[in-house]
């Protein structure tokens, strides 16, 4: 582990919770898992710990379920929709939840009981039988399942699955999506290859606002996103292959907040933004992973930064998601890091 302390610059940020309200039917029969003795593949695009503690990660061969003792992976075989998983997303309605794992043949919901059924695949309109690859996925609280490819972007809503409006469709078509937030106030938000940052309000009527942050009227320190985490109050982290920013707002032209290496950041290239449970944000980069231990206003930013030489599985992190305020889990390039603040665990393909 690394510590450091740098300069830094003030600015004042917040953000809305995502209110995740959807109720899913339609379970396929018959879904039956492989116990594997580690997960499905190397490449972890995607993590999320459900409500029985229970770790799934998107891996280029399946998904991949781990209770802590047991490994179970879903494939094509079991009714995944495609056996390369890019990213999981889910939703919370009273106690119950829906986890969605995006592939590259649509988005499987699955019920994520004692028992995980995998339920219906669902498919962008107009997509050619086993190429709907779906890399990016965000539930709005407006009731909306974003799902996007790199240049094709659709949405679940009222159970059916639909394009955008067409206008909006033919504008979104230039951009090359490579992730998606969305906010409370309903803003979602696609961090694009070239185009900065694209936005979408929905509201429980219907689509509109489409709109850019991009340079120079914006403070994007680059116009290549490839990471996007909406705060409570509506503030939004993006990942560059120039280093974070924080915007406080919606306006464009104000309320920027550029952290990079000069900043005490691990690596400029933030492929993943993460909140913990202690409310510090994570950063995976293309060289380990850093944790801003003080606020993005303070002055004097204060950091831990963590690389294979420390445990870390590869030093290409694609994804963290924390199991309790003191245990991390990373997906990187190449396997599962788990970290407990004092030793690393490492899980691979066997």
């Amino acid at each position: 582990m690394v510590n450091y302390s740098f300069s830094g610059r003030t600015a004042q940020w917040s953000a809305p919770v995502l209110a995740l309200l959807m109720i899913f039917a339609g379970c396929k029969p018959d879904n039956k898992k492989s116990e594997t003795d580690g997960p499905a593949g190397n490449i972890i695009r995607s993590i999320y710990i459900d409500p029985l503690g229970r770790k799934w990660f998107a891996t280029e061969n399946g998904l991949s379920v781990y209770n802590d003792k047991n490994w179970e992976t879903f494939t094509t075989r079991e009714g995944l929709g495609g056996n390369s998983v890019f990213s999981i997303t889910h939703f919370v309605s009273g106690t119950d939840v829906t986890v969605y794992a995006g592939t590259n043949n649509g988005v499987t919901p699955a019920a994520p009981g004692e028992e995980i059924a995998l339920l219906t695949v669902l498919h962008k309109p107009g997509a050619d039988a086993g190429k709907d690859s779906v890399l990016s996925l965000s539930y709005d609280p407006m009731g909306y399942l974003w799902m996007a490819d790199h240049n094709n972007i659709a949405f679940y809503h009222n159970n059916t699955v639909s394009e955008l409006p067409q206008q909006i469709k033919l504008t979104f078509a230039q951009y090359f999506i490579q992730a998606i937030g969305s906010s409370g106030d309903g803003w979602n938000y696609f961090g694009t290859r070239g185009h900065g940052v694209a936005r979408i309000k929905s509201t429980p009527d219907g689509i509109s606002g489409a709109s850019l942050y991009e340079q120079p009227w914006s403070g994007l320190p680059s116009m290549n996103v490839y990471s996007v985490l909406i705060l409570e109050n509506g503030d939004q982290w993006y990942g560059t292959d120039a280093g974070a920013v924080l915007h406080e707002g919606t306006f464009a032209k104000q309320g920027w907040l550029e952290i990079n290496t000069a900043h005490g950041l691990i690596n400029d290239t933030v492929l993943c933004i993460y909140k913990d449970l202690q409310g510090k944000i994570w950063f995976g980069t293309k060289g380990g992973a850093s944790r801003l231990v003080s606020s993005a206003k303070d002055s004097n930013l204060q950091w831990e930064s963590y690389t294979a030489s420390d445990g870390l599985a590869d030093n290409i992190v694609y994804c963290i998601a924390a199991e309790s305020a003191t245990v991390f889990w990373f997906g990187t390039k190449n396997g599962i890091s788990r970290f407990d603040g004092t030793s690393w665990q490492t899980f691979r393909k066997k």
